[in-house]
């Protein structure tokens, strides 16, 4: 749709500020700490060099694809039936309400920000492998 019309669909609100992280940022510091040996049990945090919002995404798919694209706010009220549309039960589509709904007000957060560990791949750097 981005490529086409030039739009990019988000149930998230367009300015809001979400934790997104490469793939191989994951995997590398999976790696990382398979590699440094175990110290029992431990959640690690992640996340990318910076937070991202839709507006922002969709200004760097843009940039990539030589055109510009906008974030298309969808409403939060669509999101169970959007859901139950691709074959979600109603416990799954309410919980992706849910979701949505948190990281448009902000209120998804880091339990240990003090800990936390950023990846390095940016945003631009990810979507060059998928645009």
């Amino acid at each position: 749709m981005a490529e086409g019309q030039g739009i990019l669909p988000t149930f998230i609100a367009p300015q809001a500020m979400v934790p997104m992280i490469a793939t191989r940022d994951i995997g590398r510091v999976g790696g990382e700490q398979l590699m440094a040996g175990g110290t029992g049990k431990q959640i690690v945090e992640l996340a990318g060099p910076e937070e991202y919002s839709p507006d922002q995404v969709a200004a760097a798919i843009g940039q990539l694809l030589g055109k510009p694209v906008t974030a298309q706010h969808a409403p939060l009220s669509a999101v169970v039936p959007t859901f139950k549309s691709f074959g979600f039960s109603d416990e799954s589509a309410t919980l992706f309400e849910e979701m949505y709904t948190s990281f448009s007000t902000g209120a998804i957060g880091y339990e240990h920000p003090a800990t936390l560990v950023r990846g390095k791949i940016t945003l631009a750097e990810a979507l060059r492998g998928m645009v």
